[in-house]
């Protein structure tokens, strides 16, 4: 979940980069941030960690960053290192992607299944999504053996669940509080 303040610091900082033209730029940058921070605990601890005062830590990210980050972007991460948010950076990077894609009209699904899709089935899903949606829909599939059967497609804050776990539990509320 991204909290509220995560998303306004993204949407202040989205709004900034159209009003600029650099929302693309902007966007693969902080998308490629976000894929850093996922891909490493050490960059999430030294983020949040209290210890280093202001700064240090600027220092470290200039001289971390100045190479592969526009100076918009590296300018609003000291920007977030003076206001002391850091700890806030992976929601941030989260929220100003979903920002962007919300903006072109595309939404991010979750598909849960008890077992592994084919392309063509993950292509099916993916398709009959956007057909009801009307949007481009991007899907990401994951694993969960305890489904037993069916799908749970998380949009957002929404969750469809059409698992066969829940059919049956369900079925066993009825038959007990019938």
């Amino acid at each position: 979940m991204i909290s509220q303040i995560a998303i306004r610091y993204a949407q202040a900082f989205y709004d900034l980069s159209t009003e600029q033209k650099k929302v693309e730029i902007i966007y693969r940058e902080l998308t490629a941030l976000a894929e850093l921070l996922e891909s490493s605990p050490e960059m999430v601890k030294f983020f949040k960690s209290p210890v280093f005062l202001s700064s240090p830590r600027w220092n470290i990210i200039h001289d971390a960053f100045k190479k592969n980050l526009s100076k918009d972007t590296l300018n609003f991460l000291i920007f977030l290192t003076q206001k002391g948010r850091m700890s806030l950076l992976d929601e941030i990077c989260r929220a100003f992607i979903n920002l962007h894609r919300a903006h072109q009209g595309i939404v991010e699904a979750t598909v849960t299944t008890s077992g592994d899709l084919t392309k063509q089935q993950t292509t099916a899903i993916r398709e009959r999504l956007a057909q009801v949606l009307k949007k481009e829909v991007e899907a990401q599939v994951k694993v969960d053996a305890g489904l037993i059967g069916g799908v749970k497609v998380q949009i957002a804050d929404h969750v469809y669940d059409f698992s066969l776990r829940t059919q049956l539990n369900k079925f066993k509320e009825k038959v007990i509080f019938a």
